[in-house]
């Protein structure tokens, strides 16, 4: 099976808001802290977490090995 390629592109105009956003979850971090490997980081851990969460819900002993980069 082939990989899938997922490509999103947040515009300059909306940068601010997206970092902003990440921001207000963290009381440690400021807008400025919130880079786009953060951004990255943070999504690729929300893919990782719904698809561990469908595996138990498939209740399979062994789990997918989703790994996104």
């Amino acid at each position: 099976m082939a990989d899938t390629t997922i490509t999103i592109t947040i515009p300059e105009a909306q940068w601010s808001t997206v970092q902003a956003a990440y921001a207000s979850t963290d009381s440690d971090v400021t807008s400025s802290d919130i880079t786009a490997a953060v951004v990255k980081g943070k999504l690729i851990s929300e893919l990782k977490s719904v698809v561990g969460q469908y595996d138990k819900q498939r209740q399979t002993i062994a789990q997918s090995s989703f790994s996104p980069s």
